[in-house]
């Protein structure tokens, strides 16, 4: 399921497919989920996708199921999951690249650049919506901050 996409979706929709999952004591066919909670499979999938991306899941042949670290998520209070969060957002290949280019650049870029990197790297032409995704994982992690006034990016 993994893609070179960043999923637009926000970081509450990650944290609830590791809730839905768990409800169905931690591995449930992605289908059934869609079904019993009346969603659209394709509104769904960026969520399980985001998840997976994180390492809070992992999906085999249409199921979904908890990792260990999905597990520990669900149960650590807010100020852990957002260290949680960050962690494993720092895993990922598209988070790594771009803190290693904020660090190369003295921990500073502007919002535009960023949108390069990203159309580069995710193969995307929804530059902004990549970016926005981005910045808001990278702030609810701890990872950067953003100033609309000067539209940089901060690396913390």
């Amino acid at each position: 399921m993994l893609s070179p996409q960043l999923p637009n979706v926000p970081v509450g929709s990650i944290v609830g497919v590791l809730e839905i999952v768990d409800d169905y004591k931690g591995k449930v066919d992605a289908a059934r989920i869609a079904a019993d909670y009346d969603l659209d499979i394709d509104e769904f999938l960026p969520s399980v996708h985001a998840a997976e991306l994180l390492g809070f899941v992992k999906v085999a042949e249409g199921d979904v199921a908890l990792t260990d670290v999905g597990r520990k998520m669900l149960k650590a209070s807010l100020k852990t999951r957002k260290t949680i969060f960050r962690e494993q957002a720092l895993k990922t290949p598209i988070f790594m690249d771009v803190v290693s280019k904020l660090q190369k650049a003295g921990g500073r870029m502007q919002k535009d650049d960023l949108a390069d990197i990203l159309g580069f790297k995710l193969w995307t032409h929804d530059q902004e919506t990549a970016v926005r995704t981005l910045i808001n994982w990278g702030r609810h992690g701890g990872i950067l901050s953003y100033d609309a006034d000067t539209k940089e990016i901060v690396l913390l």
